[in-house]
């Protein structure tokens, strides 16, 4: 659903059962402006700033961070890998101005598909941290707003094949806290698909 509100405040009220996924955020070296500014409603400089305020309230509230990425053995002619390839990013890279504020404790996914649970142990992890007791809530951030960050979210009524029928946070009674200026891509059908998800109208 919409909110009206910050999704850093957001962030300080549920602190203590909060994870932050970042979503095959691509170096931006890796895009012309063209093709990058293409998507999104925000500016490159912008999204990145914003996503960087996210991850050092993340890091100063000592949540756990999963950088997600296609794994870089995909087999070559698969769907995702032309995919990439078409793009130019394969194979992907979170971008080095995200990684800098990162500490060496935070997790990597290598994923296969568009869902990030899909044949990985992110579940479990999630499961396993914040002494135990797991997470609730995920703050989304990255690329790309109409395919990999709402199949990882769980809305996968415009995917296909194993993305159309894998369960995604949303599945598993995971909150879900994210804004526009976080995201790549300004395609956000799904904001107001499940109670379970809190689309802060500002960072």
């Amino acid at each position: 659903m919409r909110i009206n509100g910050s999704l850093l405040k957001a962030m300080d009220e549920v602190k203590h059962s909060l994870a932050v996924l970042v979503i095959d955020e691509f170096a931006r070296g890796e895009f012309s402006d063209d093709l990058y500014n293409r998507y999104n409603t925000y500016s490159s400089n912008d999204i990145c700033s914003a996503q960087q305020k996210v991850l050092m309230l993340a890091e100063l509230y000592n949540c756990p961070i999963f950088l997600i990425q296609m794994d870089r053995d995909l087999p070559v002619g698969s769907y995702y890998y032309n995919h990439m390839s078409e793009l130019g990013s394969y194979p992907m890279a979170t971008s080095k101005s995200l990684r800098a504020l990162l500490s060496n404790q935070t997790r990597v996914i290598n994923k296969h598909t568009s869902n990030a649970f899909v044949d990985t142990n992110l579940r479990i992890l999630l499961a396993q941290t914040n002494q135990c007791e797991g997470v609730e809530n995920l703050v989304v951030l990255g690329w790309h707003s109409n395919m990999c960050v709402p199949a990882t979210i769980g809305i996968n009524d415009r995917l296909e094949g194993n993305d159309s029928t894998v369960y995604g946070a949303t599945n598993y009674n995971l909150g879900v806290l994210t804004c526009q200026q976080v995201l790549s891509g300004s395609d956000v059908f799904w904001a107001d698909s499940s109670d379970f998800i809190k689309f802060y109208s500002y960072l």
